[in-house]
């Protein structure tokens, strides 16, 4: 009987933290790129987000999205 509650109580401890680490969010970045001299769009440069080592290209307009 204790042996059925303690794979009873394995299987529960397993499927929650399956749910936690599942759940993680998402976040969306985009803007436009633009020089500081000249405020025009900056087209078809990298942006790189350092801590994710993830990153994306502007398009011709300087639009990204990450």
């Amino acid at each position: 009987m204790i042996r059925v509650y303690s794979c009873i109580i394995l299987v529960m401890l397993f499927g929650i933290t399956k749910n936690s680490v599942s759940q993680t969010s998402l976040i969306q970045f985009s803007g436009v790129v633009i020089s500081q001299d000249s405020l025009q769009p900056v087209p078809y440069c990298s942006i790189i987000d350092k801590k994710t080592k993830r990153g994306t290209t502007s398009d011709y307009f300087g639009y990204f999205s990450l």
